[in-house]
């Protein structure tokens, strides 16, 4: 997966809109916190075989673990940007 085709993809007003920063790339997996700086919270964007995006809103503790909040399967190219948006304006 290209990360700068996923960022495309995703659009610059839905990453600006979310507060999206601190991007890492991992593999198939993209992932940035998203929302305020005294909330820890992150999205992660997934690449399946299938070349569907899965994406997932996790919020961080400061105590090392994390809790999957909302997840989305099967979001395509086109879409992926608006599922992203509505996951980070949480």
């Amino acid at each position: 997966m290209d990360a700068q085709t996923l960022l495309k993809q995703i659009g610059k007003g839905n990453l600006m809109a979310v507060g999206a920063r601190d991007f890492v790339r991992d593999g198939r997996q993209l992932m940035f916190r998203v929302g305020s700086s005294r909330k820890l919270a992150k999205v992660i964007v997934t690449l399946t075989p299938a070349d569907e995006f899965t994406v997932r809103y996790v919020e961080m503790s400061r105590t090392d673990y994390s809790i999957l909040v909302d997840e989305t399967r099967d979001a395509f190219c086109d879409n992926v940007g608006e599922v992203v948006r509505e996951m980070g304006d949480r």
